[in-house]
């Protein structure tokens, strides 16, 4: 059984590195100039799907109420990240 779980820690950890490694990618085309909305949008997407597989996986918590609600932390943090990108847009 040990075995098992090790196999799926690891297959949570190459998914978390290929999901950053995407993250950076996204960013990294727009190096020299202000990242369109649909970039932050994704990158942000990306940070709740890593979060989301960090609680499943990594904290064992497969109790559904708690993993939204951790899962919805993350997107709070997401979202306030996304309206701090957007205000100098909105608010010029």
């Amino acid at each position: 059984m040990r075995k098992q779980a090790d196999h799926w820690l690891f297959g949570a950890a190459l998914w978390l590195l290929l999901l950053a490694i995407i993250a950076s990618l996204i960013i990294v085309q727009w190096r020299h100039s202000a990242l369109p909305v649909a970039a932050i949008a994704a990158v942000l997407g990306l940070t709740i799907l890593k979060g989301r597989i960090v609680i499943k996986h990594y904290m064992d918590l497969r109790n559904p109420t708690l993993t939204l609600a951790l899962t919805s932390w993350v997107g709070l943090f997401a979202l306030v990240a996304l309206a701090k990108a957007l205000a100098p847009v909105l608010f010029h």
